[in-house]
């Protein structure tokens, strides 16, 4: 709760230090509505609204898994839609997502995390599109990438690392696109790290030079094991492989992007292995590769269109077929047939078109048959089966035009049945039953037109009954009883069109009870009771919760108790309204909130003791806020019992001076309201007491001035706003008073000269902007005032050559 004041200098200053907001906390005056739930009853979504003025608004979205974890908080603006912190979480708990929203659009600062808490990734949103750097990092904690994006696409070096820190590749990027020479490199573990590849870009495409070629592969010892050469991303001239020993693997030239020439393959003793020619990128004529040995490895012929003539076959080392397939434009064709090298078949098919056809056949190593399937225009259709190792039938099921149609039988390796099934259309119909390997019955239900229809069961692989449940048209309908393995009742219930109607009652694995509900046509009704498990309270029968409900609604008293007995919450409703005094107590009876409703609405004091030992006392009148708010820290065995946060709200709306302390009393921020929105001076101070910033605002926005200064209480930094822009001079100062920087705005963006200065008062840079795009001289210099780049831009583009000089 006492976040929400925790962070008044981030809520003052965040944009002129640049800060995410936090998450909004979760108000008591906030009303809840549950937008979907699981089938368990569990909520999936829930809506938060807030009272402003006389208008219900939105103010936040919870979505959670089926466990009832959190799996995203968001905050939302007036109209629904994502505005402001945003966080997702793992199943586990662990955070997976820190974002910020503007208008539903990614804004600011991104972080993800691993599931073990390490972070994943950070990268910057502007309006939506990438902006500025990102880094991205292993489980282990380090760094897997990091680069820099400008108007959402990568801009100037990308570096990717190996897990083991080792750097891996590196490329520089303009406007998204590659540029210049990219290189990668092994891990330590591989070439002690030595270089990889590298690969030269430019405008995106892969282009040499003339001397050096576009692409480089290296293996050990930098040692060439590839070289191909591109103009404007097509390839160009000889591309070449090698072997680790440095003699020729391959050769093919290239001519207008397509392969033009003899195609050769050679062994590792540089002996010529065979090829082909190809004509504008086709193979014509006879294709041919020997092994070492000098007999075939595989073979093709083409006629001058570069169209097959018969199928091309490879062979294994001593003349056994491997692989034999025809290709029609690039399509399978006909018989496709693979053997393993102990010469049984391995696969079977038949392809027209490019799509399976008929009957496929696939065998285990030792020549049992493994599947047995019919296609008919590249889907299943027909009888699919399948065998084990040893010849046991493993799967029976049948299709028709890609779907399941027919029987579906299935078994274990020990010729036990797994499942028995049949599907009509692709949905399961008749009886359906699953075994454990033992033999013994796990399932059992009947379907129509793909839903249970009559009795369904389940059963523990010990043979002891899971679960029964009776089904009319896909719906629970009646009595649904579940077990534990040790045959103790888990729950029964009773079901009308799939609406819990009746009693529902649960017990836990001891047979002590767990739950006793009342349900009429799926709406919770009467007196709701639940209870601790015999292992947390220490006895049978103690009452976890007491709710009461008239026709779906909580009416009366709402009682909850700690596992001791002791009382933990009592809360009255009327009509589904909370109404009357709401108190919350720890296990040894302290107060921990106290607050009143009146019909629905928050009304007189309100008190919180945190966690964290903090307590919270704010004021409503009719659900809004009205009157002091103050947050105390825990009573200091030095400082006594310290007001951490001092405000006051009128008729909802901040009033006035809102003021934060330490935990030594001393304030640290300030800043005034006026029916809510900032009006006049905003200060924050040191943890000492000492001025460390002021910004002035008018109707809640930035005017004038804002400055912050060293903790000497010199000048360091001061803004000038209009209109809650940056508008006119922005100046910083070294500790000794001297100008530091000096940078001009217009309307929120830089505009004009831009300089920056050494301690010593040399010019180190300088440049021109132009509505925030470099436009004019850009320059850095030496600390001593030597040149050390020297460039010119016109509406962000680099016009001529940058001229970078050495140090003297």
């Amino acid at each position: 709760m006492s976040r929400v004041f925790l962070l008044i200098p981030l809520i003052l200053f965040g944009s002129f230090l640049g800060a995410a907001e936090p998450l909004k906390p979760r108000q008591p005056n906030w009303r809840p509505e549950v937008l979907e739930n699981y089938p368990s009853g569990n909520p999936a979504q829930v809506l938060f609204y807030e009272s402003e003025g006389e208008e219900i608004l939105p103010v936040k979205m919870v979505l959670f898994y089926p466990n009832g974890r959190i799996q995203q908080e968001v905050d939302l603006n007036s109209d629904g839609i994502f505005h402001g912190a945003s966080i997702r979480y793992h199943v586990n708990g662990e955070v997976a997502e820190e974002a910020q929203y503007i208008r539903g659009n990614w804004d600011g600062r991104l972080k993800t995390f691993h599931s073990n808490g390490q972070i994943e990734s950070e990268i910057t949103y502007a309006a939506g599109e990438k902006e500025g750097p990102m880094k991205s990092f292993y489980p282990n904690g380090n760094k897997r990438q990091e680069g820099r994006y400008v108007g959402g696409k990568l801009s100037g070096e990308y570096l990717s690392y190996h897990e083991d820190e080792s750097r891996a590749s590196q490329i520089v990027y303009d406007k998204g696109l590659p540029q210049g020479q990219a290189k990668e490199w092994y891990p330590k573990t591989m070439c002690e790290g030595g270089l990889k590849a590298t690969r030269t870009y430019v405008g995106g495409l892969l282009h040499g030079d003339g001397k050096i070629p576009a692409v480089m592969v290296y293996g050990e010892e930098l040692s060439v094991i590839e070289v191909q050469d591109f103009r404007q991303g097509k390839p160009y001239g000889v591309h070449l492989r090698y072997h680790p020993n440095g003699k020729v693997a391959y050769r093919v030239p290239y001519k207008d992007g397509a392969m033009e020439g003899e195609e050769q393959f050679f062994h590792t003793d540089g002996v010529l292995a065979g090829g082909g020619v190809y004509r504008k990128g086709k193979p014509v004529g006879e294709h041919l590769i020997r092994h070492p040995n000098g007999e075939v490895e595989k073979f093709a012929r083409y006629n001058t269109r570069g169209e097959l003539l018969e199928p091309i076959v490879a062979y294994y080392e001593g003349g056994d077929p491997r692989i034999r397939y025809l290709l029609v434009e690039g399509e399978y064709e006909g018989i496709f047939q693979e053997w393993y090298p102990n010469q049984k078949m391995k696969i079977d098919y038949v392809y027209v078109d490019g799509l399976l056809e008929g009957t496929q056949l696939e065998y285990h190593d030792n020549g049992a048959k493994r599947r047995e399937a019919f296609y008919s225009k590249g889907k299943w259709d027909g009888e699919i089966r399948e065998w084990y190792p040893n010849g046991q039938e493993k799967l029976l099921k049948t299709y028709a035009a890609g779907e399941l149609d027919g029987s579906h039988t299935e078994w274990y390796q020990n010729g036990q049945k797994l499942l028995e099934s049949a599907y009509e259309h692709g949905k399961v119909i008749g009886t359906r039953r699953e075994w454990s390997d033992k033999g013994s019955l796990v399932f059992e239900g009947h379907y129509e037109e793909g839903v249970p229809e009559g009795e369904l069961k389940m059963w523990h692989p010990n043979g002891t009954l899971v679960q029964k449940t009776h089904f009319v048209n896909g719906k629970r309908e009646g009595m649904e009883e579940k077990f534990y393995p040790n045959r103790q009742p888990q729950s029964i219930a009773t079901f009308d069109q799939d609406r819990l109607d009746g009693e529902f009652r649960s017990w836990y694995d001891d047979a002590s009870l767990a739950s006793l509900l009342e349900y009429d046509q799926g709406i919770p009704i009467g007196e709701h009771r639940e209870f601790y498990s015999v292992e947390k309270a220490g006895k049978q029968g103690q009452v976890a919760r007491v709710f009461r409900y008239i026709e779906g609604v909580l009416n009366g008293k709402q009682e909850s108790f700690h596992p001791n007995g002791e009382m933990a919450g009592l809360l009255t409703y009327k009509q589904g309204v909370p109404d009357g005094k709401k108190m919350q107590w720890d296990a040894k009876g302290n107060v921990v909130e106290e607050c009143t409703y009146d019909d629905g609405k928050l009304d007189g004091k309100y008190f919180q003791l945190s966690s964290n030992g903090e307590e919270i006392v704010f004021h409503y009148v009719q659900d809004k806020r009205h009157g002091i708010h103050q947050i105390f820290l825990p009573e200091h065995e030095e400082y006594g019992k310290v007001k951490k946060l001092d405000a006051n709200f009128v008729d909802d709306y901040l009033e006035g001076e809102v003021c934060e302390y330490n935990e030594k009393g001393i304030k640290v921020a300030s800043t005034y309201y006026k029916n809510g929105l900032r009006e006049g001076m905003a200060i924050l101070y040191s943890p000492e007491g000492i001025l460390m910033m002021t910004m002035e605002f008018v109707e809640d926005k930035r005017e004038g001035k804002a400055m912050s200064f060293y903790p000497t209480g010199k000048l360091y930094r001061e803004v000038s706003f209009s209109s809650d822009l940056r508008e006119g001079p922005t100046k910083t100062y070294h500790e000794d008073g001297n100008v530091a920087s000096l940078a001009h705005y217009m309307g929120d963006l830089l505009h004009g000269l831009s300089q920056e200065w050494s301690e010593e008062g040399t010019l180190v840079f300088e440049a021109e902007y132009k509505h925030g795009k470099k436009h004019g001289k850009f320059q850095k210099y030496y600390e001593d005032g030597a040149p050390r780049l020297l460039c010119r831009y016109e509406e962000d583009e680099l016009i001529g050559e940058k001229k970078t000089f050495s140090r003297s």
